[in-house]
């Protein structure tokens, strides 16, 4: 179910990156902003997949060889943080497979990052009030 949400995600924003910089085409941006400068790679076309995830992801795949470079630099960030934000909520919903649940462990790890965010603190606070006391007097 994952990798399903993760290409349906990535097709949707391939899909919807392709539209946009379809409308600004037509509107007349600058050609070195939306004509594809990267050509696709040598050799046979892979064919989709049968199950419904490869479909996606190679229909994603074909259009962000259409794109632009700032059309092409929005998917793949955007790809990689949609990755994350799916894998994230599906740590969070669903159930474990081997390991301890999502929420039994969050409270150690919100206090394992607050222990390492008061360290780094008091570490730099010790730091800047060091160097404020061990500065040489100058003689008046």
């Amino acid at each position: 179910m994952r990798d399903l949400v993760t290409s349906f995600a990535s097709f949707c924003l391939a899909k919807t990156l392709y539209a946009g910089q379809t409308f600004a085409k037509a509107l007349g941006a600058p050609p070195a902003l939306v004509t594809p400068k990267n050509e696709p790679a040598p050799g046979p076309e892979a064919k989709p997949q049968a199950p419904l995830t490869g479909r996606l992801y190679h229909d994603a795949k074909k259009t962000s060889e259409k794109f632009g470079d700032p059309a092409s630099a929005a998917f793949l960030a955007g790809d990689e943080y949609l990755s994350k934000a799916v894998d994230a909520v599906f740590n969070v919903v669903s159930s474990p497979r081997g390991f301890r649940p999502y929420w039994t462990s969050l409270p150690g790890q919100v206090a394992s990052q607050a222990g390492l965010a008061a360290r780094a603190v008091s570490a730099a606070d010790g730091e800047h009030s060091f160097h404020l006391h061990a500065r040489p007097q100058q003689p008046g």
